[in-house]
This record gives C-alpha cells, structure tokens and sequence, in this order.
C-alpha cells in the first residue's frame, strides 16, 4: 500500500462527451485494467465510473481538470466530471484533478512530443496496452476509439509521478527537520 499521497489503487479516467476511457494501476504503476466504455448522458456516465470504482475499490479518481476554452470544456463533459466527483466524494474517495499541462510536461522529460508517440511510451511500461497502440493519426482522421485508455494511462502515470515526487519532499523535510 502506498503513503498518503500515493494511495493503493488509482482510477484514472479519461472524459469524452460520450464515451470515458479508464485505467486502474495500483500505485506501483501496476496495470490492471483499461477501457473504454460509452453512454448516452453524464448520468449514464457517473453510473459506469461508479460501477468501476465499486469493482476495483480505488483510494482515488484522477480525471483531467478541464480548462476553459478548449477543445473539451463542453457543457456535457463539464457535467459528468462534476457528478463523478460529487459521487466520488459521497463514497469517501479521494478526486484529484491533472492538467493537460501536467500531463504534457512529464512525458516531454522522456522526449514525447505528441499522443501517438506516449502510447508507445505507455505501451512500453505496460505491456499489456501493447495490442491496444491506435495506429498514427493522420492530420484528417478522428481519434482513434482506443485513444482514451492511453489518456487515462497518461494521467495515472502523471499522477503517481507527482504523489512520488511529494512523497520524496516530505521525507526529506522530516530528515532535516531532525
């Protein structure tokens, strides 16, 4: 089991406005399982993470924070994400929110320039995504179906480094408080 800041279990969960792609990783970044699944409303949304969360009983949700004016800030995405956190919440599970800037800055310290080469990456540290890798996209076509589990992964991996790196400053600031 992990520390306080790094919890046991993680789901980490991709939004789309019809469709979340999921990861659950235990904090070692142990995979153990992805998809993606789809609904009709964000209330048929809530039910399936809800339905995720009671399997796989995580000590915490990460899903992107959403930021205004892009690409994703819908009414409808908007919508689910806050239900999944107030449901969250009412279960007693820990929500943290990742941005797409964090994301974004972890894989570039390992030279990831777009989404198709951090699949690979991702496909790499976890060989069970290995038949799941979307080939590249081109400039023309719509994302790939598959693409929202490596989002997910994504940030389950951008999580686990940032609970990794608190957890080092901590214990370094209780050594030197000795």
């Amino acid at each position: 089991m992990g520390s306080l800041l790094t919890p046991g279990r993680i789901l980490a969960v991709d939004v789309r406005p019809r469709r979340a792609g999921y990861a659950v990783f235990e904090a070692s970044a142990k995979l153990l399982d992805v998809g993606v699944t789809e609904f009709r409303s964000p209330q048929e949304g809530v039910l399936r993470v809800a339905s995720l969360a009671s399997k796989f009983h995580p000590a915490v949700i990460v899903l992107r924070k959403l930021g205004e004016h892009t690409r994703r800030d819908r009414p409808r995405t908007n919508e689910l994400v806050r239900l999944i956190g107030q449901r969250a919440k009412a279960s007693s599970i820990r929500t943290v929110f990742i941005t797409a800037r964090q994301v974004k800055r972890y894989f570039e310290g390992s030279g990831i320039r777009n989404k198709d080469q951090m699949a690979i990456l991702l496909a790499q540290e976890c060989s069970e995504l290995g038949w799941k890798i979307p080939p590249p996209r081109k400039a023309w076509q719509t994302e790939h179906w598959n693409m929202p589990i490596f989002d997910a992964s994504a940030l389950a991996f951008t999580f686990i480094a940032l609970a990794s790196a608190s957890d080092q400053m901590a214990a370094s600031n209780d050594h030197s408080s000795d």
